[in-house]
């Protein structure tokens, strides 16, 4: 079943690489063999994955971040940076 990801915390993945760029973030996976470079967004979004975040609180962070940037459209960044992320393996959901 999945859960919707609203509802969801996640951790990142414990093993990985980190490596300032800037102001993205690259990730290298521990065998060297994948590389993810993200952006300021997404890197932020990925520094609260740090498993007592919810989307929400996330969402709140960058709109308090980047004060341009409106909460409902923040959270759907969120929302869709967490599936990316979960889908690239650097994040994994608390059980």
């Amino acid at each position: 079943s999945h859960r919707a990801i609203e509802d969801m915390i996640f951790s990142a993945q414990p093993d990985l690489i980190k490596k300032r760029v800037g102001k993205d973030l690259a990730l290298c996976s521990p065998a060297g063999t994948e590389l993810h470079v993200l952006n300021e967004t997404a890197a932020k979004v990925f520094q609260l994955c740090d498993g007592s975040h919810t989307p929400k609180d996330m969402a709140e962070v960058l709109v308090e971040s980047f004060n341009s940037v409106e909460y409902d459209r923040a959270y759907e960044d969120v929302k869709k940076l967490l599936i990316v992320l979960e889908e690239k393996n650097v994040i994994v959901p608390q059980k």
